[in-house]
């Protein structure tokens, strides 16, 4: 069979090309031209071409991961900021909640102080109908004061106009001790 082929370039079964001088084959082999190799797929670059698509999949996973993850973290500290604005409100007004009991406190003292002072006559009145305090040039909601200044009315005769006459007293209250001083007088 062999007797038959015309001397010349076979491709031979270990992917290559050998010699057939007509008579035997020649020993030497010639790998396949490249025109034959260049196809994309190729056995040698195939693992190659894997390792660039693992590569390239690894990346984007590792890009998509960490911008969830950083999704992820700012969604994270959102939450943590409206949880502690939360709490600043809550304690804002537990604040302010315990300044209007000082103020209401401070009201029944100067109202005590103007009742006695119906009995040794420094203030002429029968009676006190109620006392209010209102700061002077400002608002005791301001959390940032440390103390506030009062001008405080004792009511002690209501007319018929629906307006009250009565007595001016003074207070001032520190937050942060909660201590207070009171008088008779407008600040």
């Amino acid at each position: 069979m062999n007797d038959a082929l015309n001397p010349g370039w076979y491709e031979s079964p270990e992917h290559g090309r050998r010699y057939w001088d007509g008579n035997s084959w020649l020993s030497q082999s010639e790998p396949i031209p490249s025109n034959k190799q260049a196809g994309l797929w190729s056995e040698k670059r195939k693992p190659i071409i894997a390792s660039v698509v693992v590569l390239v999949l690894v990346i984007a996973g590792f890009s998509w991961n960490s911008s969830r993850v950083s999704h992820n973290r700012q969604v994270h500290n959102q939450e943590l900021i409206a949880k502690h604005q939360q709490e600043l409100r809550k304690q804002n007004a537990e604040q302010i909640s315990a300044r209007n009991a000082l103020v209401t406190e401070v009201e029944g003292a100067i109202k005590k102080m103007a009742q006695k002072h119906i009995q040794d006559y420094t203030i002429s009145a029968n009676q006190i109908y109620y006392v209010s305090c209102n700061p002077v040039g400002g608002s005791y909601s301001v959390l940032t004061q440390l103390t506030n200044t009062f001008q405080c009315f004792a009511a002690t005769l209501h007319n018929s106009d629906g307006t009250d006459q009565g007595y001016y007293y003074n207070a001032t209250i520190n937050w942060d001790s909660g201590e207070y001083t009171y008088g008779l007088g407008k600040p």
